[in-house]
């Protein structure tokens, strides 16, 4: 069947539409299943400056231009929908881009769908956090200088060939080693002209050359970044997909001149057409189920809202992921903590140890930031201020929004204008975050004028002596803190749910018994009772029940629970049901759960 006019045009017409529909799923996708890990935590990674000092860091490094336009766009991740709209049309860009190069040697529209799949592997890699736009960026540099390559005749590609491939790499680095390999597929299938040899060699020259000067003169770089950077030997983490992202680039276009010069001018079946847009939504949808990071969306979204006082939303996060982690617990209960329900919730959610209360040290940029949130809740200021700033140094990219605004935040609690200065002019420079920068300036001047000024959404700092904060022994920290403030309620409730997490009911006895009178509570919180009913059990002789007017029916639903936990004992399969029963209950908990953290859980690895 010959071609005719109107089933190639019917087949342009998908070569087309598909782009559009993939914009459309990949906004949509975005914004509802990587707003938090990949948008939001992106352009907190960052914060770029409208100033020539900012400029000038990219400018010594390699690919400096690349990376900076990427950070340029990755600012506008300040609104999801925008950032979600940026990557689409970043990635449909590849999808034409790559087209064009490959369509120079045949119009093969039925061919369409493999020039999805670079742009499929580029959409799972931007599920990983450290995926930066610059890479993408990076990429589409080099296709254009191969799109500009291709079209030039010989012997004008002899020059332009050298020229393009140093200008791809002042601007895209390593990139321009994926320039070099797909200018040498274009010469293994031109015609065979006078001189080939001698100008592939010297082409394969030049481009060793180049970055060798580079990092002898140019840049203080180590070899892997000055010859890789913006690739994936340079990047951090690198999996399959990354990989095979950029390899697939040489090998589909050597693939599609082989079957260009192989394919006679014969046109499929429409319904081929039919089966090929199927199949392309079809891997399109798939690979976006099978990117789906829930965990590092749930735990970053967690963060973000907990950062931000949204503490009702943080909690609906927590609970809809279904499996056991230190950092959804941990921020579970700061959430509840804030919302002063810990000690009539805390065990109405999933709770993995003491290490869901404070988290371990670990050398890591998420950890250092995310430990000094519970303390910063307490008001240790200064512990907070001390791990913005250890995460600050740690970024790994740059200094970023993230940590300078908490260091703002605690330069104004404490009063610090040198602090505050020196931290808040960055924002002055930047296009999304004046207007909070004159904001913070506003509480920073009532807050001078006025010692007892409440900062709206900050805590006040926590009245303490000097002592080490031991991260280890964050129990003698909230001693400490009791001991120079008894009045301090939410280090009382910290305190009490370390001991209970613990399963120290005798400490936490001692800990009610001194403190909890001095707090205005209308009755004793429900997890306090539990507690104190498994103290009772333990010292049958005590009479606490006269001391502690403890609620009867939760007397009798502690009876209920002895006596269904002794069935279920007898009877496995009864398990499930003590567990729909009690399993909101400290008792549940101390028979059932671990109380030193998450280390034989499968979801403990990289719990940071």
């Amino acid at each position: 069947m010959l071609i005719t006019k109107n089933k190639v045009n019917i087949f342009r017409i998908a070569a087309y539409s598909m782009p559009v529909l993939f914009v459309v799923l990949v906004i949509g996708w975005m914004v509802r299943y990587n707003c938090y890990h990949v948008l939001y935590y992106q352009e907190q990674m960052q914060l770029f400056r409208f100033d020539w000092f900012y400029f000038h860091q990219f400018l010594i490094i390699p690919g400096g231009l690349a990376e900076y336009t990427g950070a340029f766009l990755t600012q506008c991740y300040f609104y999801p929908w925008l950032g979600a709209t940026i990557i689409a049309l970043m990635l449909v860009s590849v999808y034409f881009l790559f087209g064009s190069i490959c369509k120079r040697y045949g119009e093969k529209s039925c061919f369409f769908p493999l020039l999805f799949i670079p742009v499929l592997l580029l959409l799972i890699v931007f599920v990983n956090q450290h995926f930066r736009l610059s890479y993408l960026t990076g990429l589409i540099i080099c296709l254009a200088g191969v799109r500009i390559y291709i079209s030039l005749k010989h012997p004008l590609r002899f020059a332009g060939g050298l020229v393009i491939y140093l200008i791809v790499y002042i601007m895209a680095a390593g990139n321009a080693m994926l320039f070099f390999i797909m200018a040498l597929i274009v010469e293994l299938f031109a015609e065979k002209y006078p001189n080939r040899y001698i100008y592939v060699t010297a082409l394969t020259v030049w481009a060793m050359l180049i970055p060798f000067f580079a990092f002898h003169y140019v840049y203080t770089a180590n070899p892997r970044e000055v010859f890789f950077a913006l690739t994936p030997v340079d990047f951090l983490y690198p999996d399959m997909f990354n990989i095979s992202a950029w390899l697939s680039f040489p090998i589909l276009y050597a693939l599609w001149r082989w079957l260009a010069a192989r394919i006679h001018q014969r046109q499929p079946a429409v319904w081929t057409m039919i089966l090929s847009c199927v199949l392309t939504i079809s891997i399109i949808m798939g690979s976006m189920v099978f990117a789906n990071n829930r965990r590092a969306e749930v735990i970053t979204g967690m963060a973000f809202n907990i950062q931000n006082n949204n503490m009702e939303k943080a909690l609906r996060l927590g609970v809809s992921y279904p499996f056991s982690n230190d950092l959804i617990s941990y921020f579970t209960n700061i959430a509840i903590a804030e919302s002063g329900l810990l000690p009539t919730r805390m065990f109405q959610y999933d709770q993995t140890g003491t290490s869901g209360l404070f988290l371990g040290w670990q050398e890591s940029y998420s950890s250092a930031l995310y430990i000094g949130e519970a303390y910063f809740r307490l008001g240790l200021i200064r512990e907070a201020e001390h791990s913005a700033f250890e995460a600050m140094v740690g970024s790994p990219h740059e200094h970023n929004s993230q940590t300078l605004r908490r260091l703002v935040a605690t330069s104004i609690i404490l009063r610090d204008t040198a602090l505050f200065n020196k931290y808040i002019r960055l924002f002055d420079r930047t296009l999304f975050y004046r207007t909070w920068a004159e904001r913070q300036r506003q509480y920073m001047t009532a807050a001078l004028a006025d010692p007892e000024y409440a900062l709206p959404g900050y805590p006040q700092q926590a009245l303490c002596d000097n002592f080490f904060l031991n991260y280890g022994t964050p129990g003698f920290t909230l001693l400490k803190l009791l001991e120079r403030d008894p009045g301090h309620r939410l280090a009382f409730e910290y305190l009490m749910a370390w001991y209970l997490l613990k399963k120290d009911v005798e400490s936490a006895k001692k800990c009610f018994d001194t403190y909890f009178y001095r707090y205005q509570y209308p009755s004793i919180p429900v997890h306090y009772e539990e507690a104190l009913l498994v103290y009772l059990s333990m010292n049958p002789t005590g009479n606490m029940r006269g001391q502690y007017p403890i609620n009867e029916l939760t007397i009798q639903r502690f009876n209920n629970y002895l006596q269904a936990y002794k069935l279920a004992a007898s009877n496995p399969q009864l398990m499930q049901k003590l567990y729909q029963q009690y399993g909101n209950t400290y008792w549940f908990y101390v028979h059932f759960r671990e109380s030193s953290s998450l280390q034989e859980k499968e979801d403990a690895t990289n719990r940071y």
